[in-house]
């Protein structure tokens, strides 16, 4: 599996499910870092495909002398999103040769807004038999109506699953008095920067009392040009870069309301809208991949028409605070998310417990 680092949804995603089963089962399971985390420095750079290609010899052989030695009935393979599935390709393969159960997690749409010929391919390969993990009903569904494969063996097991019950603070109260609304992401127009400054002026525009605080890192030029002009223009805006630990639990705390108007191509479920969540901030957003069942799960708005997005959600605001939807109903919110939270981590002692089944009827 890809772990951390590069640090992203997927890498995150993976090490806590590691973490989660093997305390399940409180033994050592055999892990293979299918990425060159010691060079994670050059991930998002030209460098980073030759560094892949060449760890790519060094996990072949490792897979192979973990089957022919090892006593491993299971596999748990989190696929890639776009051209990294040449790889899962050969790791399936091989996989299938030794006749293991797979059980296969899919982390992005990036093969599921058209029908792929390399998903083709590597589904041909996965077989009929494995199980497939997915983020949300919209990614199963589309899942089978594109590749066919049967929904009996698609389980759901949302992000959410993976947070801790210790992160979630137990107030239900906003700190401030004016408006807080916020945006963290690696900060890109794909992402939702730029329409998050244009939500901002258009709040401007309606009257509205506000401020607005930024996070996360820029990715890009394009995306430092857009805070750095955000910052001169609005007065109410403030950027605080990356945030992790306690700084970042500061910032969600500190918010009245999520904005995430994602409109990358490959979006999934991020992880980010379960962070504001779990301290029942007003999520505002796009219904890029699972985002809606997220967003509308948690009492938010979810705008599906990209066009009318920065028009809608500071109208939506607006309306908001006239209604008191902001700091009265924190509490509610909170109640869904730990709702979803219990939910999800049902279905995922469900997995672990088939993945175990498994492996003692094969023992």
């Amino acid at each position: 599996m890809d772990l951390p680092k590069p640090i992203h949804g997927m890498s995150n995603i993976n090490k806590a499910i590691l973490t989660v089963k093997q305390k399940k089962e409180n033994q050592k399971l055999s892990v293979i870092n299918t990425v060159p985390s010691r060079f994670a420095m050059y991930f998002g750079t030209k460098f980073w495909f030759f560094f892949k290609a060449f760890y790519f010899f060094i996990v072949v052989p490792n897979l192979l002398l973990k089957l022919i030695f090892g006593h491993d009935k299971v596999v748990y393979r989190p696929i890639n999103g776009d051209k990294g599935q040449i790889y899962d390709l050969v790791y399936i393969f091989i996989c299938r040769v030794f006749r293991v159960k797979l059980f296969i997690h899919h982390h992005s749409f990036n093969y599921l807004r058209t029908q792929n010929k390399i998903f083709l391919l590597l589904n041909r390969v996965i077989g009929a038999k494995a199980v497939h993990i997915v983020l949300g009903e919209r990614m199963k569904d589309v899942l089978s109506t594109l590749y066919g494969i049967d929904k009996k063996r698609i389980r759901v097991i949302s992000n959410a699953a993976f947070f801790n019950q210790q992160e979630i603070k137990s107030t239900t109260e906003s700190p401030e008095t004016m408006l807080v609304i916020g945006h963290l992401a690696n900060l890109c127009v794909e992402k939702g920067l730029d329409s998050f400054v244009q939500i901002c002026r258009e709040l401007k525009i309606l009257n509205v009392s506000f401020q607005a605080v930024i996070a996360g890192p820029c990715v890009n030029t394009e995306a430092k040009v857009i805070v750095d002009e955000a910052l001169i223009e609005l007065p109410e805006v403030s950027y605080l870069g990356s945030v992790y630990g306690e700084d970042k639990n500061k910032f969600f705390y500190s918010l009245d309301a999520f904005v995430f108007p994602s409109q990358y191509k490959n979006e999934a479920e991020p992880l980010v809208l379960y962070e504001a969540g779990q301290y029942g901030v007003y999520l505002f957003g796009s219904s890029m991949g699972c985002m809606a069942d997220v967003i509308q799960g948690m009492d938010g708005c979810c705008i599906s028409d990209t066009s009318l997005l920065v028009k809608d959600i500071a109208k939506a605001i607006a309306v908001g605070i006239e209604n008191n939807l902001f700091k009265d109903q924190r509490g509610k919110r909170k109640m869904l998310f730990e709702a979803m939270q219990k939910s999800s981590k049902i279905e995922l002692e469900m997995l672990l417990q088939e993945m175990e089944s498994y492996e003692l009827s094969k023992a």
